[in-house]
């Protein structure tokens, strides 16, 4: 089983890795929302060719990327508990609903404060007014009962993402893989005991079936992250520079998937982006050693991954209020060095909002922990 140390290299690259992974989430709803997504832009030339690749289209890649990191860390502390005994459906649940409501509240009220205002104000851009060049993200699936819908985590199984918050999506499977992992675990630890192991089944089924296919089939990503915990530490893994070449392997594939992609089924290309990231994470994990001469990484990739769940859950409607502001139609911008600036301003503008507002959000979810006793 791997073992990441808490101030090495594998630690703090992940934290960093995670915020590139929201980060590139943001990009690719900024790029496709302001200046339109890839196949609209008639006659790009190479510079606009070349911002479009390097910033745009890792969207789903990024989701993927949390789904891993999810099953490694969480994956691990479940296993680590059960091992030791301490395992509690109680203070687990608690701690992954705690986890997620902190900044999922307080998120879904603020995604109704900017859409109230978009909605009033600027209803005549496609954003609020459910434009197709939008996608399925508008300004309509505002009620109270997609609200609720979204605080339970049943967005996609019963009620739609909030609002232009579209990025809630992920968040119903998360939960849900939180709920599927130990009944798993359970029903496979319990084999020789057909009671229990019928019990621990049927539960599973039951989840899988009122979630339903769209989430239980990428559960098999989130276990990707889990597999990474049980494969040993390799000497083909350990050497020289070993750290940089998986992670070149992992952009040439990125790149790759986002200039030519050849599958329209996004579990596979999902999987496609999964190899090459675990193949990183484990070069990771057997090249780990604490960082002591690095400390300012460490302080670094820390405090980055430390907002990068709000950055994640706060960025689509902010991005969406800005782009009703500015534009208030259904036009994209013209590609020019003026407006990729302003474009730049807008990215900046939301990550020191969404730092400010894990401030007091995600900041403190360690004193709820401890408050709660859990």
């Amino acid at each position: 089983m791997i073992l990441i140390h808490k101030e090495g290299i594998a630690s703090s690259s992940l934290d960093l890795v995670r915020f590139i992974a929201a980060l590139a989430v943001i990009l690719g709803h900024g790029v496709s929302r302001f200046f339109g997504p890839y196949d609209s832009a008639n006659n790009a030339g190479i510079f606009e060719k070349l911002f479009r690749v390097a910033f745009s289209g890792y969207g789903s890649h990024g989701v993927t990327i949390f789904f891993i990191l999810s099953g490694l860390f969480i994956g691990y502390s479940v296993i680590n508990q059960i091992k030791t005994n301490s395992f509690s459906w109680k203070s687990y649940l608690s701690r992954r609903i705690i986890r997620l409501w902190i900044v999922l509240l307080p998120a879904l009220v603020l995604t109704f404060i900017l859409d109230y205002v978009g909605l009033k104000y600027f209803y005549e851009d496609a954003i609020y007014s459910g434009g197709n060049m939008i996608g399925a993200i508008n300004g309509n699936n505002s009620s109270a009962l997609d609200f609720i819908g979204n605080v339970f985590f049943v967005q996609t199984i019963m009620v739609p993402p909030f609002g232009t918050n579209g990025a809630l999506w992920s968040l119903a499977n998360e939960f849900w893989y939180y709920v599927l992992f130990p009944l798993c675990l359970f029903a496979f630890i319990k084999r020789n005991h057909f009671p229990s192991l019928i019990f621990f089944i049927s539960l599973c089924v039951l989840v899988c079936l009122m979630v339903g296919s769209n989430i239980y089939i990428y559960f098999s990503i989130w276990l990707i992250g889990v597999l990474a915990i049980f494969i040993p530490s390799n000497n083909i893994l350990r050497f020289k520079n070993a750290i940089f070449w998986s992670l070149i392997g992992l952009i040439i594939s990125l790149i790759c998937l986002r200039i030519a992609p050849v599958f329209e089924d996004k579990i596979i290309e999902r999987l496609l982006v999964s190899i090459p990231f675990l193949i990183f994470v484990l070069t990771l994990t057997s090249n780990d050693k604490p960082i002591l001469s690095k400390v300012r990484y460490l302080r670094i990739s820390k405090s980055l991954a430390g907002f990068s769940y709000t950055l994640y859950l706060i960025h689509l409607p902010i991005l969406c209020l800005i782009r009703g502001a500015v534009m208030g139609d259904n036009s994209f911008w013209a590609f020019n060095f003026e407006n990729v600036f302003f474009f730049m301003l807008i990215i900046s503008f939301i990550i020191l909002v969404s730092y400010l507002f894990s401030l007091v959000t995600e900041a403190h979810t360690n004193k709820l922990y401890k408050a709660l006793k859990v």
